[in-house]
This record gives C-alpha cells, sequence and structure tokens, in this order.
C-alpha cells in the first residue's frame, strides 16, 4: 500500500513539475529559451495550470 501512495506521490510531483516548466518556459526564465509571451498568451496559460492544478 505504500509503495501505491508513494507511486502516485511521484506521479503528482511530475504533473507540478511539468506545469512550473510550463510557467517558467512562458515567463521567459528557463535558461536558453527567450521567446516573447503576449499578456493574452500568459493569461491563458495561467488559466490553463489553474486548471491542472
Amino acid at each position: 500500500m505504500l509503495s501505491s501512495i508513494a507511486i502516485e506521490e511521484l506521479g503528482l510531483g511530475h504533473i507540478i513539475n511539468a506545469e512550473a516548466e510550463k510557467l517558467q518556459f512562458a515567463i521567459g526564465t528557463l535558461p536558453g529559451l527567450s521567446i516573447p509571451t503576449t499578456i493574452n498568451e500568459l493569461l491563458e496559460i495561467n488559466s490553463s495550470v489553474q486548471t491542472t492544478m
């Protein structure tokens, strides 16, 4: 049972990390990436992250 809970927590951690990287990409804080993002795109990404979380 503990193993099952640990695997579930690991999966949740991966989802949270992916959402954090999505935000970092959008605001240009990932090293080596610099893509301009509009306010509307940022709002859409924020909405997507909120829905996922």
